[in-house]
């Protein structure tokens, strides 16, 4: 047959060409076993070529440790508006104690209640009985204002004497303590309302702000109305309507009122 060769002197071995065909002309299948290996060198090299996203530049330490040291300076220099502002959601014993020191630090001009509690440290090395005088001048000087509550309630009666009003309270407690409650924040109301429009503070001490804010407090809360939460702050809010303005105040603060009722032939204020 043309186009083969037979050895001579033997017969012929089929075998034997089969294997040689085979491994001269590799088969489909074992192409696509190499082909992955012969890709993977190329992806590789490929993806070590490829620039890799850098992202942001992590401080080093030292401005790590600059910046927790000005966080935590932060936090006891100045007025300390951080502490001050985790106070106002704690008791009133600790907001008054908060209070004294503030106010011993401002003797030199200070609001920083730190600073209060180191000068108290160094008036006790001093003389504890000077370190003593000051704490309770400063916590006195401190609750004041606080006198113009029983002062307003006294005013209902025409008293002006914070005793007295403290047995008025005593009285209105036995009879009933819902009473005894809105009259009291009624003269809070008075007294804030009168801090809160610039009234002079003696004005305020004697309980001027008060008493007919205790009126209408005590009216609307419990008295004449069943009591319920929208009574009681339909009560605080006739309080603020309800506070009486002294003369004074509307002649020394509003002299423009004097002109307008001499221009309209009315009588002065």
């Amino acid at each position: 047959m043309p186009g083969t060769q037979l050895t001579k002197g033997g017969p012929l071995n089929v075998t034997h060409l089969c294997r040689t065909s085979t491994s001269q002309y590799p088969s489909a299948q074992n192409t696509k076993e190499l082909q992955p290996l012969m890709a993977n060198p190329v992806r590789e090299t490929t993806e070590q070529k490829k620039p890799q996203p850098q992202g942001p530049e992590r401080p080093n330490s030292p401005q790590k440790f600059k910046t927790k040291l000005m966080q935590c300076v932060s936090y006891i220099a100045g007025d300390m508006p951080a502490f001050g502002e985790w106070m106002k959601g704690q008791c009133i014993l600790l907001q008054i104690l908060d209070w004294v020191l503030r106010g011993a630090a401002q003797v030199m001009f200070v609001n920083n209640p730190l600073s209060g509690l180191i000068i108290f440290a160094g008036l006790i090395l001093q003389n504890r009985w000077l370190a003593l005088n000051g704490c309770v001048g400063t916590l006195f000087a401190t609750i004041s204002l606080f006198r113009s509550i029983p002062v307003g309630i006294g005013q209902v009666y025409g008293c002006d004497n914070a005793w007295t009003g403290g047995i008025f309270m005593i009285a209105l407690f036995i009879s009933s303590p819902i009473t005894f409650a809105h009259a009291a924040i009624g003269s809070v109301v008075g007294m804030v309302s009168g801090l809160a429009l610039a009234a002079p503070f003696q004005n305020i001490y004697f309980g001027l702000w008060g008493y007919n804010c205790v009126l209408a407090c005590i009216a609307i809360g419990g008295m004449f109305y069943t009591l319920t939460w929208q009574t009681h702050l339909l009560a605080v809010h006739l309080d603020v309507c309800t506070v009486d303005v002294p003369q004074e105040e509307t002649t020394q603060n509003r002299p423009d009122r004097n002109a307008e009722a001499i221009q309209l032939n009315l009588t002065p204020l």
